[in-house]
Parts: structure tokens; sequence; C-alpha cells
């Protein structure tokens, strides 16, 4: 690997090249640092909040519009069920049920959330931090000022290798 080059791409543009093992060196250095591990993990705690935040705002609407869909295919049957389950049911078995409802609401908008997460790239605030301090890196070596998606592919002879 003596001889191979990391060459550097932003936005799909030539930016520069370095050598392959500087690049490698680089790339240990930013996986030995502990500040970036902290900020990876306050990253995805913030993602967590985000998300439970989200679950916390999807529920109720999740069994309004269950209920609202059962009301309005079958409203009979669905006041003759509940009726009939208040009538008959002690406090514990109410009790019960509502929490059966509320964490069947729960799945299901977990589900949704992630469906929704896969389908629209929403990564609810998701940030590599160590790929933005390798980022930042190169850019400082190479003195590139533009932003945007970093590419860096490695050319060693005759093969190519896209990092």
């Amino acid at each position: 690997m003596s001889n191979a080059v990391a060459r550097v791409y932003v936005n799909d543009v030539g930016v520069g090249a370095l050598p392959a093992d500087q690049y490698k060196t680089i790339v240990d250095e930013i996986g030995r640092d502990r500040k970036i591990y902290l900020a990876q993990a306050l990253n995805f705690y913030g993602v967590i909040l985000r998300g439970f935040s989200m679950l916390l705002k999807i529920v109720p609407f999740m069994l309004f519009y269950i209920l609202s869909i059962g009301i309005l295919f079958s409203p009979e049957s669905i006041s003759t069920i509940i009726l009939a389950e208040i009538q008959r049911a002690n406090i514990d078995e109410c009790v019960q049920r509502i929490r059966q409802i509320i964490i069947a609401s729960i799945a299901l908008s977990i589900i949704v959330l992630i469906c929704a997460s896969l389908i629209s790239k929403y990564r609810y605030g998701y940030v590599n931090q160590f790929d933005n301090e390798i980022n930042k890196r190169i850019r400082d070596l190479l003195e590139v000022p533009a932003a945007g998606h970093m590419r860096v592919t490695i050319v060693d002879g005759d093969s190519y290798h896209v990092q």
C-alpha cells in the first residue's frame, strides 16, 4: 500500500489526493479519540429522545384514527362492543384492557416511526461524528473550502476502493 493514493472528491468533484497511509493514519487517530465517542453517544442519546418525543406525539393520533376507522365502517358494532365491555367488566379488567390498548398502540407507533424513517430518510437528527471529523481533517489538510458530501477513493495500482 506504499504507492496507494487516496483521492478526495467533494460533491463528486476531485479536490485533491493524499497518500493512503496518511488517510489511514487520520482514520486511526479519529478512531482513538474519546471526545468523538462522547459526541457520538450524546448524538445517539438525542436521537432516542427525539424518537421518544415523536412516539408521545403519535400514540394519541394512532388511537384516534383507529377508533375513527372503526366507527366509520361499523358504528353499531363498535359502540355495542364498547358498551358491553364496560357494563360487564370490573375496574381491574378495564384497567387491564386500557393497558393492553396502550401497549398495542405504542408497538404500532414504533413500527410506523421505523417505517417512516426508512421511507423518508428522516434520521431523527442522527449524525455520524466520526465521518464528520474525518471530513473536517481532510478538508483542513487539503484546504478545501467547499461544503458537501465527501467521498474518498483509494487507488492502489489497478484497483479502486471506495471509503
